[in-house]
């Protein structure tokens, strides 16, 4: 089915996109709530309670969003007591091409997407040092 608008427009493309950006960001969230050393809440398929840790939950409420203002400092508060947050620092304060002082927070790390994303792209390319 096509629109008379615009011939390559599918009906399936305005479900199937949203829904793959949002399993997308899922993986970021997870990969980097479980490097936090937190617990990624699943139902456990028979109750309401999280198969990993068997607390109660309701999700997606009992998951930090990322996304926001408080996901950020969540991230924030947690990862500076990480023995690879230095590691991160390092590669993030130069990734941009711009020699930054080390007491200086690059105004996209404080951007909530951003800094999410670039820390799940480190996370996802430097299992090595976080994964014990």
């Amino acid at each position: 089915m096509t629109s008379p608008l615009n011939p390559f427009w599918n009906p399936f493309w305005t479900f199937f996109i949203p829904c793959a950006l949002s399993v997308l960001v899922l993986q970021k969230d997870r990969l980097i709530v479980e490097a936090l050393g937190e617990c990624w809440h699943e139902y456990d398929g028979t109750s309401a309670r999280c198969k990993h840790c068997g607390s109660l939950v309701y999700i997606p409420h009992d998951r930090p969003n990322l996304a926001t203002p408080e996901g950020f400092f969540w991230i924030w508060e947690r990862a500076q007591k990480k023995e690879w947050w230095p590691i991160f620092k390092a590669w993030f304060w130069g990734h941009d091409g711009v020699r930054h002082l080390p007491m200086m927070i690059p105004e996209e790390f404080i951007d909530p997407i951003r800094g999410r994303d670039a820390l799940a792209e480190w996370l996802r390319n430097n299992e090595d040092k976080w994964k014990s």
